[in-house]
């Protein structure tokens, strides 16, 4: 019976031991599988999240920030454009950007202009809203440019001259050389700091491309028929004689005082031969009266 009792009891141990081990592992496939329900929705949430402009990187788990530069070219037809104009420097200025280019053109009811702008790029959406109340909005078009890999790049390079300037200047400074060879260095170096200034330059011209947006407007005077204003068009019609005339004038006095110093010694030239040929003329009719008389 000890005996007996005795396998009982192995046998008992053993079958506690293997349901030990089979809880664990329903409780690890219990914990496997929700973890992997779970992760699905994670991973839409945080996709779902995520800005338009935000990308993940090629490196994992960075994002990458897409970087615009934004232009647009917009037609306003205005009734004043010199108004207009004034109005738009003052829009500008008062979301912080400024007037880059303004031309002017043509005469009252030709009257044309075109301005170039840089607005901050954030405060793009409502400067065009504010503009497009100023007139009448003929022509809109808009592009966005996106320079993520030129600034990248740009930056990259920019950072490997400076470490290469660092470098020049730290072998320059610790290692004793001849002459040659410190003016080779000095040389590398001029080189590598003109590199830097011009990639610097580009990059600061690149962050304003992507700070500002270029705004560009073509102003147009809006025209009126005919019909609909009489008066004011027969007055602008005898306003354009009158013009036509003046211009006219002005063409002839201006031609005839450029030619004056030529025509005037020619006119009194052939004044004086024709005045010779006068007095001839006349001495020998005389010449032929006297001997008519002598004759008789």
């Amino acid at each position: 019976m000890p005996g007996v009792v005795d396998a009982l009891m192995g046998m008992t141990t053993n079958i506690s031991q293997h349901s030990r081990y089979f809880a664990m592992v329903l409780v690890l496939l219990a914990a496997l599988t929700g973890c992997s329900k779970r992760e699905p929705s994670q991973a839409s949430t945080s996709a779902a999240s995520a800005p338009a402009d935000v990308l993940p990187s090629s490196g994992g788990n960075v994002p990458t920030v897409r970087a615009r530069a934004v232009s647009v070219d917009t037609t306003l037809v205005v009734t004043d454009v010199e108004a207009r104009e004034r109005a738009l420097r003052e829009a500008t200025e008062s979301v912080g950007g400024y007037v880059a280019d303004a031309t002017m053109s043509g005469e009252r009811d030709e009257r044309s202009g075109h301005m170039e702008l840089h607005v901050p790029a954030d405060a793009l959406g409502p400067f065009m809203t504010r503009i497009s109340g100023m007139g009448e909005v003929t022509g809109y078009s808009e592009r966005a440019e996106d320079v993520t890999d030129q600034r990248t790049d740009l930056k990259a390079r920019l950072k490997n001259a400076r470490t290469q300037e660092a470098r020049v200047q730290e072998l320059m400074t610790q290692k004793t050389s001849t002459l040659g060879e410190i003016i080779e260095a000095e040389k590398e170096l001029a080189r590598v700091r003109e590199n830097i200034e011009r990639m610097d330059a580009q990059d600061r011209t690149l962050d304003g491309r992507i700070t500002f947006a270029t705004v560009r407007i073509s102003l147009q005077t809006k025209t009126v028929e005919s019909w609909r204003s009489p008066g004011q068009s027969i007055g602008r019609s005898a306003s354009n004689g009158a013009h036509g005339a003046a211009s006219i004038f002005m063409f002839l006095a201006m031609a005839f005082v450029t030619l004056a110093p030529t025509l005037v010694p020619i006119g009194l030239a052939i004044l004086a031969i024709w005045s010779l040929i006068r007095v001839h003329g006349r001495r020998k009719q005389r010449g032929v009266l006297a001997e008519a008389a002598v004759g008789r």
